[in-house]
């Protein structure tokens, strides 16, 4: 049974990273990660992407598939700002719905993701690990489109 689920999330994160690999700019790449974690997990997603320097946008990318209120869009800040995550299954402002991923690298934020988890009771330890996994290459994909974007400048 381990093995299947361990198969199973391996050609996920797989399929994940081959279609990211041909994404050229942020609507791909959110289109790609609303597709994949609504797919795996049944839930909402969306993407908060700032330009270089700026604080949050007010509203998600428009290839989002649900805009968070705004007690919700409260805790997406704090993700951003504190580069952890919170809300549902954390430890942190776990009192809503959704739960906040910050795009972060070691030296950079390039976002956060948004996850409705509506009334799921608990994330099963694979919905976990593919929603982590898919988060850091998500990361990876807007990296590279974001150095791309400034080499061309």
């Amino acid at each position: 049974m381990l093995n299947r689920q361990h198969e199973t999330q391996l050609a996920s994160l797989l399929k994940l990273t081959q279609q990211l690999v041909g994404a050229r700019d942020m609507d791909q790449i959110v289109r790609i990660a609303v597709t994949h974690f609504s797919a795996f997990i049944g839930a909402s997603v969306c993407v908060y992407v700032p330009q270089k320097g700026r604080a949050m946008p007010a509203t998600p990318h428009k290839t989002s598939s649900y805009q968070p209120g705004e007690k919700e869009f409260g805790v997406a800040s704090w993700v951003y700002q504190n580069r952890k995550a919170a809300g549902k299954f954390t430890q942190t402002l776990a009192g809503i719905d959704d739960q906040f991923l910050p795009m972060a690298t070691e030296h950079d934020i390039f976002g956060v993701i948004g996850i409705n988890l509506g009334k799921l009771k608990t994330l099963t330890f694979e919905q976990e690990t593919l929603l982590n996994g898919g988060v850091q290459q998500i990361t990876a994909a807007v990296e590279r489109v974001q150095l791309i974007k400034n080499a061309r400048s």
